[in-house]
């Protein structure tokens, strides 16, 4: 005699997923419940949960789980805007600058040298084309890192690019100023020579209070690198994708969230998002 089949056991409804998610982060941040929740937001809710757990949510955790993944996706995917094409032109000239090329050029061309990156991409590659801005998620490509980073900064404006050939890449040296043309030399100088200089003009001053000094990522042509500067330690993607629907930069990008308690703002930005696509 076979036993009967078990009963397959039932998890929370979406109402108990949002009510409770709602009480975690804070109605004031999501707004009003939508509606109807189909099954790829109620699956949303459920990846917000799990992430946004005590287990998960904490900086010394660098677990990077596929729910962490597709809340990220899914706030580039509907945050997408157009002025990130331009950083991807710049992304692009990053990826396809070679060691010793900005020297080369600034000793050439001193006076000429106004930290344009396509100056020095095209003096030693006159072939050199560049590639058509995604118009979506789905047109990153798996051999190129400027479109998932290009995305990801116009949610995170912070983190700043530093060029693998400039001075102080993995703030070792503890450099707050990236050199990025020869006059930049001299702002650094007369800026030391200035130490009793007022709060207003350091908050002004774009190059001590627009990035995190802490954070940074380098670029090159194989691979994309998140370094902790303060902590003087390393990050660097997989090889392949470790989940085919999600780009292998991504979990570089959820490591900095991890650390600077961002995952909760990025949550939020995410279901908003959906819920604003799906009543369209």
């Amino acid at each position: 005699m076979m036993a009967a089949p078990a009963a397959p056991a039932e998890g929370p409804c979406a109402e108990d997923m949002w009510g409770f998610m709602a009480k975690k982060i804070g109605p004031h941040k999501l707004g009003p419940r939508p509606r109807k929740m189909n099954a790829e937001y109620i699956g949303l809710i459920s990846d917000v949960i799990v992430s946004l757990s005590a287990c998960y949510d904490n900086k010394n955790n660098l677990t990077v789980t596929p729910s962490c993944l597709n809340i990220l996706q899914t706030a580039l995917k509907f945050y997408y805007v157009v002025p990130s094409a331009e950083r991807f032109r710049d992304f692009t000239l990053i990826e396809n600058l070679c060691s010793g090329q900005r020297l080369n050029y600034a000793f050439d061309f001193m006076h000429f040298d106004t930290g344009q990156l396509s100056q020095v991409v095209y003096l030693h590659n006159l072939q050199f084309k560049q590639t058509v801005p995604p118009n979506s998620i789905s047109d990153w490509q798996d051999s190129s890192c400027a479109g998932p980073i290009s995305a990801f900064l116009q949610l995170i404006t912070d983190l700043e690019i530093w060029l693998h050939d400039s001075d102080d890449p993995l703030g070792i040296l503890g450099d707050v100023q990236q050199i990025r043309r020869p006059l930049d030399h001299n702002k650094e100088a007369s800026d030391t020579t200035q130490d009793g200089a007022n709060d207003a003009e350091t908050q002004n001053n774009p190059l001590q209070s627009q990035y995190n000094p802490s954070w940074g990522i380098i670029i090159n042509k194989t691979d994309a690198y998140l370094v902790d500067r303060a902590n003087l330690q390393l990050y660097n993607t997989p090889q392949k994708r470790p989940l085919s629907e999600f780009h292998r930069v991504m979990p570089l990008l959820v490591i900095y969230l991890r650390k600077n308690n961002l995952m909760e703002s990025i949550a939020c930005v995410a279901l908003n998002a959906l819920k604003i696509s799906a009543s369209l």
